[in-house]
């Protein structure tokens, strides 16, 4: 969502001194941009085109039957990894990308069709998001070009880019993260599961039943 509303910001800015981006958005009854902010979404409305850019908050998971109507051309789920209902979001949200591509446009693959753009921080392998990740090395190593998956870390950076290195608290993760957590968080590695006396695969299949008191003795 942050990088969403970074991203948005930009849009605000190029308004107020874009010319030819103002041109391209849709204008009010009082002339002005059609863009707005509220606790829901921030919308950009296109000039003519009926489209529309919507960054939704996090909180949109908690209630993603409100959504369920909609229809999208493309999606762009930042951290999806993390997301707290991910059922919902596969059984909703995903679903949402289904827009009728316009006839003006040529077949309706690449650039012109539907767009599904999944970023995030890896995890471990046990967790239901992993089964995205593997389906979709299924689909490149079949020679798929819908699909394609990319992954980097600090050592990747260019010489020259270097200073974009956020080292410092590299370092202070590195000295207090388990060696599964700097896998995942810094290398951008999925593993299998965690280190230590109880493991996150068991950890994470715990549950509290309702109304259930815990005594300790």
């Amino acid at each position: 969502y942050e990088h969403g509303m970074q991203v948005y910001r930009y849009f605000d800015r190029w308004l107020d001194t874009n010319p030819i981006f103002r041109n391209e958005v849709r204008k009010d009854w009082r002339n002005r941009p059609a863009s707005t902010h509220s606790s829901g979404a921030a919308v950009l409305k296109g000039r003519n085109t009926g489209s529309e850019i919507r960054v939704i908050p996090p909180a949109f998971m908690r209630d993603s039957e409100r959504v369920a109507s909609e229809s999208w051309t493309d999606g762009y789920f930042e951290e999806w990894v993390r997301y707290s209902n991910y059922n919902a979001f596969n059984r909703v949200i995903v679903g949402r990308v289904r827009r009728p591509i316009p006839d003006v446009y040529p077949d309706p693959h690449g650039i012109y069709g539907h767009h599904f753009w999944f970023n995030g921080t890896a995890g471990y392998k046990w967790q239901a998001p992993y089964q995205r990740v593997q389906a979709a090395q299924e689909r490149i190593a079949l020679g798929d070009a819908r699909y394609d998956m990319q992954s980097w870390n600090f050592e990747h950076l260019p010489a020259k880019y270097k200073r974009l290195d956020a080292s410092d608290a590299r370092e202070q993760m590195m000295s207090t993260l388990r060696a599964d957590q700097i896998q995942c968080e810094i290398y951008g590695r999925w593993v299998s599961d965690s280190v230590g006396f109880y493991n996150a695969a068991t950890l994470g299949s715990l549950r509290m039943l309702p109304e259930t008191e815990v005594i300790a003795v």
